[in-house]
């Protein structure tokens, strides 16, 4: 029997904590300001408060990508929080 893949728990920005790290959620916000495109990252919002998203599994350099230029559209992501050095 195939294995099957650990759930998304969902979650919003706002209730992210420190111990939620390496856990797999799923995540909704507004794209933010920028879509960095050499790190392949985007800032995914809730008003005051962000979250940096690695993408860069998710898109491709040869298509075209035009949603990431276009701010407030909603974006849900799942994948597993990481903590880094800001």
């Amino acid at each position: 029997m195939p294995q099957q893949p650990e759930s998304a728990l969902p979650i919003s920005i706002r209730a992210i904590e420190r111990e939620h790290a390496t856990h797999k959620y799923r995540v909704a916000g507004r794209l933010m300001l920028w879509y960095d495109e050499r790190s392949a990252t985007l800032t995914l919002g809730d008003g005051d408060v962000a979250l940096f998203v690695d993408v860069s599994l998710c898109v491709s350099a040869q298509k075209s990508m035009e949603w990431l230029w276009e701010t407030n559209n909603t974006v849900v992501v799942l994948g597993y929080l990481e903590r880094t050095l800001v």
